[in-house]
């Protein structure tokens, strides 16, 4: 599509739109986070499949493309890559988990801020486990050797962590339940089960965000979600 040939030479050179959070500015507690929702809310929401427009797998082709080889996306938890001729050897990852509330035929299924190229084999082991610190009997994945999982948690790498606390975050923010369809989503310490439109757990996923904060590669793919559909992710970039 000649909008994501055209994607690589505008992002390198993008910076926050002057005035995109005016509205945000000087305020603190619940008037902050309702600023900044009303700034994010009504983003252009992308098909998931389709022949006829950019869809969701192109988005986050162009999004997680390697700098250094652009037939190639780098993979979410795996530290690799894959070559885009692969596919569905990887596919979409979303960081909040459709059975727990970013629901099919919902904007927040297709959000471009909280999805990720990975590798088909290390989304399945993922599946809906919640982000946590694992504690006990750790394993991992042949494939993502640095990512721990027990139970129903999931630990990325240190790499990632950042990455993925500020797409739930950004999540949390941005559904707010307010329009028709749309879920309301909040990130928890506890209670994370199948329908409840929660995620976690808050207080590692805060952790995670202090300790990695955003890098290049993060940049980079918030201003080809920006240029897609049209609304940022504050938590990168007001860490």
């Amino acid at each position: 599509a000649p909008l994501l040939l055209a994607l690589s030479a505008t992002v390198g050179q993008a910076e926050i739109p002057e005035g995109y959070y005016a509205a945000a500015e000087g305020l603190d507690g619940r008037a902050l986070r309702v600023a900044i929702h009303d700034t994010i809310v009504n983003h252009h929401v992308l098909p998931y499949s389709s022949r006829r427009a950019i869809d969701v797998r192109e988005g986050v082709e162009a999004m997680d493309e390697d700098p250094n080889r652009p037939l190639f996306v780098n993979l979410l938890y795996s530290d690799a890559v894959a070559h885009k001729g692969t596919w569905p050897g990887y596919n979409r990852e979303h960081t909040w988990p459709q059975s727990l509330g970013a629901r099919t035929g919902t904007p927040a299924h297709t959000d471009l801020h909280h999805i990720f190229a990975c590798d088909a084999n290390v989304n399945s082991a993922r599946g809906n486990k919640m982000f946590d610190d694992c504690d006990g009997d750790c394993r991992t994945h042949v494939e993502a050797p640095e990512a721990f999982y027990a139970g129903d948690s999931w630990e990325p790498p240190d790499e990632d962590k950042g990455d993925v606390a500020r797409a739930l975050l950004y999540l949390d923010v941005r559904y707010e339940g307010d329009i028709d369809g749309e879920p309301n989503l909040k990130l928890v310490d506890a209670g994370v089960e199948p329908g409840c439109d929660c995620m976690g757990r808050l207080k590692t996923l805060l952790e995670w965000h202090e300790e990695d904060p955003p890098d290049a590669r993060e940049r980079y793919r918030q201003e080809v979600a920006f240029k897609l559909q049209g609304n940022r992710n504050p938590f990168i970039d007001h860490p």
